[in-house]
């Protein structure tokens, strides 16, 4: 369903009917960080995708539970999401600096069986 104003109508089991408007959907405009992806190859959930960052103008620090970096970009979500490379499964903890916000938090790389 896109952003606007809608008209919504009812109708029961016995035929009535209740309109109700206005109804109006916003844009949701929350961050939202996932905190786990299971890049196992199977096209689903594959790469650590963020909703709502500034397209490319992103920078993601992403360490191991030890503190060292295991992926940085500057330039997160033009040109690539991190697939998780050849980290094993684990806890990882990442910094996202998007839109002048900080978010910190951790992420879980689940694989799996692959397909």
């Amino acid at each position: 369903m896109d952003i606007g104003t809608y008209e919504l109508l009812v109708t029961d089991a016995l035929g009535c009917e209740l309109l109700v408007t206005p109804i109006e959907v916003l844009l949701d405009r929350r961050v939202i960080i996932p905190n786990v992806f299971t890049p196992n190859g199977d096209g689903m959930n594959d790469t650590f995708e963020m909703i709502n960052i500034d397209d490319g103008n992103t920078q993601v620090v992403v360490n191991n539970r030890w503190g060292k970096t295991v992926f940085e970009s500057d330039n997160y979500g033009r040109d690539a999401f991190w697939s998780g490379g050849d980290t094993p499964d684990g806890l990882y903890f990442y910094k996202v600096e998007s839109n002048g916000e900080v978010y910190t938090g951790w992420v879980e790389i689940i694989r799996g069986n692959t397909p």
